[in-house]
């Protein structure tokens, strides 16, 4: 059965919808897989429970007793979250904490670990130290030095926006959206400026985009809490269209040429469907997403909200009626995530699940007949199978080399598959895999990989490269679902590539 997975995540208007919808990403995509998803949110106004539940997950309320902290990051003392928080996870017997949340650090996670659940803290600001098992960081440029001094020994490290936490939708949107750029215009334009925008940064935008392009069609998204969602509604009729808690994100993304937004989690969204961005940056942990698309080539920042706001936006809109620049706004973008994340973390957790032992003689008839069945052979360099006494040689040969690294994953008893890194240079290895017959069609193959690369930096291993047939559509799927990224073609194989990070002791 799978393990349950608690959420410690708050939404507020002071706070944004932000983290909650990523972690609802992740909820969603884990229940597919069986987990049952709970919620611990702080008793804020716009604490978004109702959407929570909507999508089958559990909430679970937590007080906020001091009045006088409503406007903080967390409504109550760290530690008297902690023990609220460790009260409902005791009952839930949750097997993973997923804790989102920026007034959150390492003294809460000690407080509310227990021997049998893991911890994973999604943080992409890298300011405080945590304590867990697993760490997501989707910032652009945020290595394993950026945690160096703040995350655990041993803590496995997902970083860049490769891991960002997308709904599944935006990447199947995404082939489709950037088609559709290849002879860009500035003829729709979204304004998303969060759920509850309570500054009203929506509407002076608005003014500003409808007096300057009166003819360009207009997308408003906003949430159902919005703090002034009646004054837009006033607002919107012709060329003005509102959406309010709209399900459709990605195909309305997908529509559009350009979007007006802020510098939060939906950024990666807009960089998955190749959507050029005008930032507005609304608040301080904003700076380093909106730096980071803007020296990329993605986005164009428009500052802070002043007084001079509405001219820098003039300004951009001027720049992005060239279609040349909507152009490379749009590839620039397009590079900077393929919005697959979700199924990147979810692997990464089900590998922990898993165990890893080295290979053995004992392995090498197993091995033999999990890597000859079907017609695999022509997917191989040879292009033909290997007869068992040619093989059994070439096994103990492999077996001694000392730059080979020969592993088996192991779901409880049962072997899943065999993966062999074969090191060429310092901190790089080359991957062969191949499933056991009782581990295909069960989706199991990206955790495998996940399992193997792990013992793999254990033993010094960083850069991961695999070779593959260009007609091995499995495969192919396999390496670009793990975050492997092409890096070129020789014959008939294309190569990938792709760098891990852990915290080292």
């Amino acid at each position: 059965m799978a393990a349950s997975v608690a959420f410690r995540v708050d939404a507020a208007v002071h706070i944004g919808s932000g983290h909650v919808m990523r972690c609802l990403t992740l909820a969603d995509a884990l229940a597919a897989r069986g987990h049952e998803c709970n919620f611990l949110c702080r008793d804020h106004a716009g604490h978004m429970a109702d959407a929570i539940l909507a999508r089958g997950h559990g909430v679970h309320l937590l007080p906020t007793r001091d009045e006088a902290r409503r406007d903080g990051w967390l409504g109550v003392d760290p530690a008297e979250d902690a023990a609220q928080s460790l009260g409902v996870l005791e009952r839930l017997g949750a097997g993973w904490l997923v804790v989102d949340h920026y007034a959150l650090d390492a003294a809460w996670e000690r407080a509310v670990a227990g021997a049998s659940m893991r911890v994973m803290a999604i943080d992409d600001l890298a300011d405080r130290a945590h304590v867990v098992d697993m760490l997501v960081d989707p910032m652009p440029g945020h290595d394993a030095a950026t945690h160096a001094g703040k995350a655990t020994a041993g803590c496995n490290l997902l970083l860049g926006p490769d891991y960002a936490l997308l709904s599944p939708a935006f990447a199947g949107e995404r082939e489709q959206s950037l088609a559709r750029r290849a002879k860009p215009q500035l003829g729709r334009v979204m304004v998303a400026m969060g759920g509850y925008d309570p500054a009203d940064v929506t509407g002076r935008v608005l003014s500003v985009l409808t007096g300057a392009l009166p003819q360009v069609e207009v997308d408003v998204v906003l949430g159902a809490q919005a703090v002034h969602l009646d004054r837009m509604r006033a607002r919107a009729g012709g060329p003005v269209r509102l959406h309010v808690a709209t399900p459709h994100m990605a195909r309305l993304l997908r529509e559009c040429d350009l979007v007006i937004g802020a510098g939060g989690t939906s950024a990666w969204e807009r960089c998955c469907l190749g959507v050029p961005s005008l930032m507005v940056q609304l608040a301080d942990n904003q700076t380093e997403v909106i730096g980071s698309l803007v020296r990329q080539g993605a986005a164009l920042a428009l500052g802070g909200v002043d007084d001079a706001m509405e001219a820098r936006l003039l300004a951009a809109l001027v720049a992005c009626a060239d279609g040349a620049v909507l152009a490379t706004m749009s590839a620039a973008a397009a590079r900077v995530t393929d919005g697959r994340g979700v199924e990147r973390v979810c692997d990464a957790m089900a590998a922990m699940a898993l165990t890893v032992r080295r290979a053995g003689m004992g392995d090498c008839d197993a091995v033999w007949h999990w890597r000859e069945d079907g017609d695999a052979a022509r997917f191989y360099r040879s292009g033909k199978a290997t007869p068992l006494a040619a093989h059994r040689d070439w096994f103990a040969n492999a077996l001694a080399d000392p730059a080979r690294l020969h592993l088996v994953v192991m779901q409880g008893d049962a072997p899943l598959g065999y993966v062999r890194l074969d090191s060429s240079e310092q901190g790089v290895a080359a991957v062969s895999l191949c499933l056991a017959p009782a581990a295909r069609g069960r989706g199991m193959a990206a955790a495998v990989l996940w399992a193997a690369e792990q013992e793999g930096m254990r033993a010094g291993i960083a850069r991961f490269l695999a070779e593959v047939h260009c007609d091995n559509a499995p495969s192919l799927r396999l390496f670009r679902r793990a975050g492997y990224r092409f890096a070129g073609r020789d014959g008939d194989f294309d190569r990938f590539e792709v760098r891990r990070s852990r915290m080292e002791g």
